[in-house]
């Protein structure tokens, strides 16, 4: 399992959504709106307004960013220039 830049004891940000027979990855994750939360994917972060509102809510703690997810970011923005 990889490790999170941030851990929640109660578990909000856990690692994978799991469904009856599958799991689903997600780069970025915020707790709201409640009780599912926001799961963000690929094309989710490559939308600018989208990542600009996301880097929000991880400053006030309301959201994550895997280690994927920064991964993805930084080649995606590299490859913009």
């Amino acid at each position: 399992m990889e490790e999170n830049i941030c851990k929640s004891p109660n578990n909000l940000f856990d690692e994978t959504l799991r469904g009856a027979n599958m799991e689903m990855k997600w780069l970025a994750y915020r707790i709201y709106p409640e009780p599912f939360g926001t799961k963000y994917q690929y094309t989710d972060l490559m939308n600018k307004a989208i990542v600009e509102k996301l880097f929000d809510y991880c400053q006030i703690l309301e959201a994550m960013i895997s280690r994927e997810g920064w991964d993805f970011l930084i080649h995606f923005a590299s490859s913009l220039n």
